[in-house]
C-alpha cells in the first residue's frame, strides 16, 4: 500500500468517526439510541446527501455510528486492562 493510499484511508476512516461522533453527541445527545420515532438518521442522510453527495444512506450512518461505538468500546477495555495488569 503506498503513502497516497494509506492517506485517503486514514481520512476516511477519521471522517466516519467524527461523523459517528457526531451523530451519538449531538443528534441522540449522548445516549446510544435517538428517541423512538425522531427518524434522526433518515433525516440527517437526507442531509448529507444534499450537501455532499453520496454516501451517506441511513445504513452508511448506521456503520459510521457503530464505528464509533466500537472503538470506544474497545478502548475502555483496554484502558481498563492496562489498569489492572
Amino acid at each position: 500500500m503506498n503513502d497516497s493510499t494509506r492517506t485517503i484511508n486514514s481520512t476516511m476512516v477519521q471522517t466516519y468517526w467524527e461523523i459517528g461522533r457526531l451523530i451519538v453527541e449531538d443528534e441522540q445527545q449522548g445516549k446510544s439510541r435517538a428517541a423512538f420515532g425522531t427518524r434522526v438518521l433518515e433525516k440527517l442522510s437526507k442531509q448529507l446527501t444534499l450537501d455532499f453527495g453520496k454516501g451517506f444512506d441511513a445504513s452508511n450512518l448506521r456503520n459510521m455510528r457503530s464505528l464509533l461505538e466500537f472503538f470506544a468500546y474497545f478502548y475502555a477495555h483496554c484502558i481498563l486492562v492496562y489498569f489492572l495488569f
